[in-house]
């Protein structure tokens, strides 16, 4: 015996079908956290990782990534490594204030021992600038300068972000284990404040400019 279906029903059968698949495709922008400095026309792109997307809805400043670039309206990009990804990623380490209250100041976590990266608004544009100028696609960036907190004695040190205080002082959390203290780094200034028996080292860094792909 064959069942027949009115046409109707049919064409509802196949709505719902387009309808389910497309409700299971993820789209590209629903996987990037995109964080504009319209002052400075820079765009932070931060690759999520689906493994912690739904923890990434819930709390955006404990972000799971896979990738982090920053682009500029000719869409010239710098990809960012860090130097202990894996340690991020697992924890969460990463985090959307990543530009100052003034906009003036960029800073990304190297790795939860490694400390931070920081670079100057003029300093990313420059490199853009040289992008467009050589006719590069891109470039691996490099920190302009890394802050990292260490104990002379002990082991390496927990890095954690914790936001931001005024126009362009950041504000970290470093220990081991539930010891964590705060410590307040005016970039502007150059001045480190926190545990007394702790010190900051800042060090100079520079951009590695590479080939486009053949």
């Amino acid at each position: 015996m064959q069942i027949k279906f009115p046409l109707t029903a049919l064409l509802l059968m196949q709505l719902l079908l387009w309808g389910c698949a497309y409700a299971g495709e993820s789209k590209e922008s629903d996987n990037i956290l995109s964080i504009t400095n319209n002052a400075k026309n820079l765009t932070i792109d931060i690759h999520l990782d689906p493994d912690f997307y739904k923890e990434f809805k819930i709390d955006k400043d404990k972000i799971a990534a896979q990738e982090i670039t920053l682009k500029n309206p000719q869409e010239k990009w710098l990809r960012f490594n860090a130097l202990d990804h894996e340690s991020l990623r697992s924890s969460k380490g990463y985090y959307s204030q990543v530009w100052s209250p003034d906009y003036n100041y960029l800073v990304l976590p190297l790795g939860r021992f490694e400390g931070f990266a920081i670079f100057t608004a003029p300093y990313l544009q420059n490199h853009m600038e040289r992008l467009v100028t050589k006719q590069y696609y891109g470039a691996d960036l490099v920190p302009e300068t890394t802050l990292k907190i260490f104990s002379e004695f002990g082991p390496a040190l927990w890095h954690e972000f914790v936001g931001w205080e005024g126009e362009h002082t950041l504000i970290i959390r470093v220990g081991l284990g539930n010891d964590l203290k705060k410590f307040w780094y005016n970039i502007k200034d150059n001045r480190l404040n926190g545990h007394k028996n702790w010190g900051g080292r800042v060090t100079q860094s520079q951009i590695l400019v590479v080939e486009p792909p053949k």
